[in-house]
């Protein structure tokens, strides 16, 4: 029996999963890959997500595995490119690390 069944264990499952069990909830995440995988769900964090893992005392680890931070970000719509350039907040870049390792 449990309190809550998550289907999906990426960037939005796993991290809800984790505050519902640190809330006392009983949870089972589902997903239809085995870990470790190649699967990838986003291609970077941006400055709130990175701020997240660190609250939530995670961002060593990820930063550890030499995902290198992103400080340039280039966005194609059709013939248009936008190219900007994150303004660190923190020490920490705005859009950083790049999980495409």
């Amino acid at each position: 029996m449990y309190d809550v069944i998550i289907i999906g264990a990426r960037c939005a499952g796993s991290p809800t999963a984790m505050l519902l069990a640190q809330r006392g909830y009983s949870v089972l995440v589902l997903d239809r890959d085995s870990f470790p995988s190649d699967t990838v769900s986003t291609h970077i964090i941006k400055y709130s997500g990175v701020k997240q893992l660190e609250k939530w005392g995670l961002l060593d680890a990820v930063v550890a595995t030499n995902c290198p931070p992103l400080h340039q970000a280039r966005s194609h719509n059709g013939d248009f490119l936008l190219t900007g350039t994150a303004p660190p907040k923190d020490d920490i870049p705005m859009i950083a690390p790049g999980v495409r390792c």
